[in-house]
């Protein structure tokens, strides 16, 4: 018993010691640190080629929202379809969620959602502001099918960079009316195109780009709709030397949409940061159209002049009656479709039906 008394003050006289010789207990050890929050990958499926500068654009707002986000959230482009995707398949795979995010252009969804492709319809516009007034007018329309019908959220619109007007190119053939279009051979795209370019008498004919060169050279077509740089990066001032300017280009809209099956996953401050940044992609791009309109074209006009081709433009009267042709076809087709095709169009409608008279100013006009 007094062996135990005896042991309780030497141990308390022990502790007493350490702490005064500042021996204090060991520390707690820290607690680890939290992980830093894992990068998330999307890959970006986008139909135009890398050459084109809507990828560049697109580029630049990927890199403001891995910086804003402090590297959570990586988007990487895949320029000209790389991805492997059909385009018209595009919004089954938002849908199936076996794409992250993809650029959407309008003209190319009629398959699928004949309904955005109401603004695309060729010669309606007498400017290509005022079909991006009705693109922006067309925004929610557009927002809520993706949501309902295609499982994704559109974060964004945009537009392709082209300004100026559609033109038909010609070897020794100068067109400035409808009169003079009848019977020829000119290559135009499908669908509503072909359509009204057969009501105005022309011969449409389906021909991929790469083999338009040998078929102006051989004679197989009279000419072609599209623009001056695609002219001009093809060289096909070797082969034509006419050109006519017809009406503007239109919308052009292409749709940033991200599939519900990623976007669900993403936190609320990101998902903020990456509508701000594509709100502002888009409506970057749209200032560019509206505020510098005719530079791009004017930029490849004078360089195929350059090069011996001759500039036309087409009357406004004869303007005029090309739009009124285009505007009956497209109200035609929407009432026959009814349904989602017929509310769009009734949203586009009074953009278009004021300006299909001449003389009627263009909304933004410069």
């Amino acid at each position: 018993m007094k062996k135990k008394i005896l042991l309780i003050p030497l141990a308390l006289l022990l502790a007493i010691s350490l702490v005064a010789t500042g021996c204090a207990a060991p520390a707690p050890a820290p607690a680890p640190k939290p992980a830093p929050p894992k990068e998330v990958v999307w890959k970006m499926n986008a139909f135009r080629p890398a050459t084109q500068m809507e990828i560049p654009y697109m580029q630049l707002a990927c890199d403001e929202i891995y910086e804003r986000t402090n590297g959570r959230l990586k988007i990487d482009i895949y320029p000209g379809l790389s991805l492997g995707h059909d385009r018209s398949t595009w919004l089954r795979d938002i849908k199936a969620g076996v794409i992250d995010i993809s650029c959407i252009y309008n003209a190319y969804t009629a398959g699928e959602e004949p309904s955005f492709t109401v603004g695309e319809m060729p010669q309606i516009w007498r400017s290509r502001e005022q079909g991006l007034l009705a693109a922006n007018a067309f925004f929610s329309f557009k927002k809520k099918v993706y949501k309902e019908v295609w499982g994704g959220e559109m974060v964004g619109m945009g537009t392709i960079l082209e300004g100026g007007r559609e033109n038909i190119f010609t070897k020794g053939k100068v067109i400035r009316s409808i009169d003079d279009m009848q019977g020829l051979k000119i290559r135009t795209p499908g669908g509503r195109y072909k359509e009204l370019f057969t009501e105005l008498g022309v011969a449409p004919q389906s021909l991929a780009l790469g083999d338009v060169y040998m078929a102006m050279k051989t004679g197989v077509i009279d000419g072609l709709r599209t623009g001056s740089g695609t002219v001009n990066q093809i060289k096909l001032y070797e082969v034509a030397d006419q050109a006519v300017k017809l009406g503007s280009w239109g919308a052009l809209s292409q749709d940033l949409v991200v599939s519900d099956r990623v976007w669900d996953e993403l936190p609320a401050d990101l998902q903020e940061i990456v509508r701000d940044v594509w709100k502002r992609w888009g409506e970057g791009m749209f200032a560019h159209v509206i505020h510098c309109p005719y530079v791009d074209d004017l930029y490849w006009q004078k360089r195929n002049e350059a090069e011996g081709m001759t500039y036309g433009k087409m009357p406004e009267e004869e303007l005029a009656k090309i739009r009124k042709v285009a505007l009956k076809i497209l109200a035609a087709w929407a009432e026959k479709e009814g349904g989602r095709p017929l509310e769009a169009y009734e949203i586009i409608k009074p953009f278009v039906v004021a300006q299909t008279e001449p003389g009627v100013p263009v909304m933004f006009s410069k």
